[in-house]
């Protein structure tokens, strides 16, 4: 299958499961602007869902900075979500907040980000895992920001807010490769990007087991009022790490791609890493079809053309 030529000519659906395993949690945190804050929580607080859906102050979506009467835009969090817990899933939910905060007029634009928590309990305190993910971030990390963006560009704050981090994970990828232990690791990389405003922030990271503060936390994606896009990067970000933990993990490969610089170009880049880290040609697409933007169905010219695919 031509991956490239087939994602020209579907619509994927959005799911209401993505069979992740019980013990992968995850937090979201959806920045929206032009809504007044205090309607936004109101609102919120009304709705059929999980009490922990909330509205919260998020100072870098107000255009006036605090200096008006009222505070325009916020951060709506979730709860610690799992991907269906007793036939109550996290992307019925999802879509509720959503439509709600589109319904109220709220808007996700160049100072919006989508901001995204992973229980770090997921790489069970093995230091190869992550040293694995470092690896995989490091090789691919403009496909994936490409991807995070969704059919946008970068919003003119994710230099201050979610900076790249290859040019820093390049000085001490082979000195992470010679660590003995998880936690000297989760350390290291808490001291080297110690701001926490880069494409991850580490510094909540710090047990093998759930606990409420012990995440990573994923900042690179564009903020996002269509839930596809958040299924999406969730799915995403769960499958990078999964194939981290693997047993098929191409370390020769990967060793081979950061001796020389990659070499591929980003469409090539794109389609290697869908290949590595999804076992089914639908993932692959869902992962493809927001890369390339189509997500955006405005910019989509050739959407009534297409099939949902399942």
């Amino acid at each position: 299958m031509n991956l490239l030529k087939e994602v020209k000519y579907f619509v994927p659906r959005y799911l209401d499961t993505l069979g992740l395993d019980d013990k992968v949690t995850f937090g979201l945190e959806i920045e929206f602007e032009d809504l007044l804050l205090d309607i936004a929580q109101d609102e919120i607080f009304k709705l059929p869902v999980d009490e922990g859906w909330n509205v919260v102050l998020e100072q870098t979506v107000d255009p006036f900075q605090g200096h008006s009467t009222f505070i325009h835009g916020g951060e709506c969090n979730s709860p610690i979500c799992m991907d269906e817990i007793d036939e109550v899933t996290t992307w019925k939910e999802l879509k509720i907040v959503c439509d709600k905060l589109k319904e109220l007029g709220a808007h996700c634009g160049d100072l919006s980000g989508g901001h995204i928590h992973i229980g770090a309990q997921i790489f069970e305190a093995n230091k190869n895992y992550l040293a694995n993910f470092l690896k995989l971030w490091m090789i691919y990390e403009n496909v994936i920001y490409q991807m995070g963006y969704a059919g946008n560009g970068p919003r003119s704050i994710i230099d201050d807010n979610a900076k790249k981090m290859n040019y820093l994970l390049k000085d001490v990828i082979w000195d992470i490769d010679d660590m003995d232990d998880y936690y000297d690791l989760v350390t290291k990389l808490t001291r080297i990007f110690s701001d926490g405003a880069h494409g991850i922030n580490f510094n909540k990271m710090k047990y093998d087991t759930f606990l409420l503060d012990n995440t990573m936390e994923f900042r690179y994606p564009n903020g996002s009022l269509i839930p596809f896009i958040w299924q999406n990067n969730v799915n995403f970000i769960i499958k990078l790490i999964n194939y981290a933990k693997s047993d098929d993990f191409d370390n020769d490969l990967i060793n081979f791609r950061i001796v020389n610089d990659n070499l591929l170009s980003y469409n090539n880049a794109a389609l290697e890493l869908a290949n590595l880290i999804f076992n089914s040609d639908r993932e692959k697409l869902y992962f493809l079809y927001q890369y390339l933007g189509y997500c955006n169905s405005e910019n989509n010219i050739l959407l009534k053309t297409r099939k949902p695919m399942n």
